[in-house]
Order: C-alpha cells, then sequence, then structure tokens
C-alpha cells in the first residue's frame, strides 16, 4: 500500500483514509478539494489523474460553456443548485 496522505493531486488534498474500501477491494482515501468539499477516491485514480477534483471542475467547465454560449435558458444554470447541495 502507498501512503498517499498528504498529497496533492490536482485541486485534491488527501487527508487519510478511514479504511473503507469499495466493492473491488480497493482502498478508499479520503481527500479535500479547493472548494472545500471531501470525497473519499480510489488512490490509483488519484497516482493515474483520472480524478482531480470533486466534481466542482467539471461542472465549472461546463457552466462555462453555456455561459459562453449566451443562452438564455443558462442565464441561471441548474447547476448552481447543485454546488449548494453539495457545500452546503
Amino acid at each position: 500500500m502507498i501512503d498517499e496522505t498528504g498529497n496533492v493531486y490536482g485541486q485534491l488534498l488527501v487527508l487519510g483514509t478511514n479504511g473503507n474500501i469499495n466493492k473491488a477491494k480497493r482502498l478508499l482515501w479520503l481527500c479535500k478539494c479547493s472548494c472545500g468539499a471531501e470525497k473519499e477516491i480510489i488512490g490509483r485514480s488519484l497516482r493515474k489523474g483520472w480524478v482531480k477534483s470533486c466534481g466542482c471542475l467539471q461542472r465549472k467547465i461546463i457552466r462555462e460553456r453555456y455561459r459562453n454560449a449566451r443562452s438564455p435558458l443558462w442565464a441561471r444554470s441548474s447547476l448552481d443548485d447543485i454546488d449548494e447541495d453539495i457545500i452546503g
């Protein structure tokens, strides 16, 4: 097992593990995102660069794409509500 505690991957800081494993019997690491959210992630996904944030980065990219398209439908994105649920 590789100790990931204290490592930074993308916007995620690895806080440690509490011993939880997923269905594939891989150890989950508790990470804190730069937005403040916490998420458990497999160490391999962190090391390979498959996961870079809690999901906030993807929501930010999507939101910017729709706002740049200047669509009146997306003046206030439904993703804003999702952000509030995750952070709050």
